[in-house]
């Protein structure tokens, strides 16, 4: 519990802020759509999250896995084009 306290402190909680500061921006700019800025990067945030759950839970080692680097751009590439004005 110690160890999760503090890597949701000192890691997950600065990384959402910031991503929380340029979404709140874009919004303000007109750029993205309104949502709910906390839910939008709790989701965020859950797909990373579940990434490595995923990895050290349910993995089969006869299954490839994808990259961290390719789940965040995918992740980020549909979340992007869910919340971009026209």
């Amino acid at each position: 519990p110690e160890l999760a306290k503090f890597y949701r402190d000192e890691v997950i909680e600065v990384i959402m802020k910031a991503m929380a500061t340029v979404l709140a921006q874009g919004i303000k700019n007109g750029e993205f759509k309104e949502v709910d800025i906390k839910l939008a990067m709790q989701t965020l945030m859950g797909a990373i999250i579940m990434k490595i759950i995923w990895e050290g839970v349910f993995a089969r080692e006869d299954e490839p896995q994808a990259s961290m680097k390719d789940l965040v751009s995918s992740h980020i590439d549909i979340f992007l084009n869910g919340i971009s004005l026209p």
